[in-house]
């Protein structure tokens, strides 16, 4: 399933803005995501796991993170990766 494999690679993706600045993590990392070239992860995905980043770094009521990414996704995702987030901000 699509969002098994998501959940994963959102896992796996999590430290990938570990050399910015603090102030600036969650941003680097959606930007590094939103842009990369993924293969296997349509439109909805690629928002899913930029979205799931940034929400670990931003804090998951920060209702400002990138509109027009979350634009791409489905309601459900972004509450799967508020969650996800969440989840990612207990363990690290």
């Amino acid at each position: 399933e699509d969002e098994a494999r998501y959940r994963h690679a959102a896992a796996l993706l999590a430290d990938i803005g570990w050399r910015a600045h603090p102030e600036y993590r969650g941003k680097q990392s959606l930007n590094i995501i939103a842009h990369a070239s993924f293969f296997g992860v349509d439109h909805p995905g690629r928002a899913f796991l930029a979205m799931a980043n940034a929400y670990r770094h931003d804090g998951i009521f920060n209702e400002a993170i990138a509109p027009e990414i979350k634009a791409l996704a489905p309601p459900r995702y972004l509450e799967r990766a508020r969650v996800l987030a969440a989840m990612m901000r207990v363990v690290y």
